[in-house]
């Protein structure tokens, strides 16, 4: 079931970059872009475990690692792509090439981030208030169980008065 929607996700993150791009909304459409890709690496680290035998990937790791998800992005666009489309060949050293993708993705990671708080439309700490929401939603949204804890509760409280304390604030304060 994760695979199928994050695919659906990562086709519906490249539609929404795209009417920003037609807008002329360059950084958030460039973020929401590389959040396309974090998701097709998702989608392709799941479909890897089954088909493959990969090593079994926990979920954490499928919505935490944005680097690992990133890398795989890079590797599947700079790499796989291009061979089975015959465009080039192999690397002659792969772990120098998988290593400066990696050093590409995390540069990807930080435009990501710059991409909702580069123009100074939000301020970082906003940001780092909303990727802690992020972060509890998935965790409530993908546990196991449909129960949520008072204690997981008061933190998304916590953090949803940061994110509206932070918000009444201008940029940079």
């Amino acid at each position: 079931m994760l695979a199928p929607a994050a695919a659906k996700n990562a086709r519906d993150l490249v539609a929404d970059a795209n009417v920003l791009v037609e807008r002329q909304r360059w950084p958030r459409a460039y973020a929401l872009a590389i959040l396309a890709g974090e998701e097709a690496a998702k989608a392709f680290k799941c479909i890897s475990v089954v088909m493959i035998g990969a090593p079994k990937v926990s979920r954490h790791d499928l919505e935490r690692d944005h680097i690992g998800k990133l890398t795989m992005a890079r590797v599947m666009s700079d790499l796989l792509f291009p061979l089975w489309r015959a465009e080039r060949g192999v690397p002659p050293n792969i772990a120098a090439a998988t290593a400066r993708m990696e050093e590409v993705a995390r540069q990807d990671d930080k435009a990501k981030q710059r991409g909702a708080s580069g123009q100074k439309l939000i301020s970082d700490e906003t940001l780092s208030a909303i990727q802690g929401l992020a972060v509890l939603r998935n965790l409530a949204a993908h546990s196991p169980t449909d129960e949520i804890a008072a204690d997981r509760a008061r933190d998304y409280l916590a953090l949803a008065d940061a994110v509206l304390y932070a918000l009444r604030a201008s940029p940079g304060n």
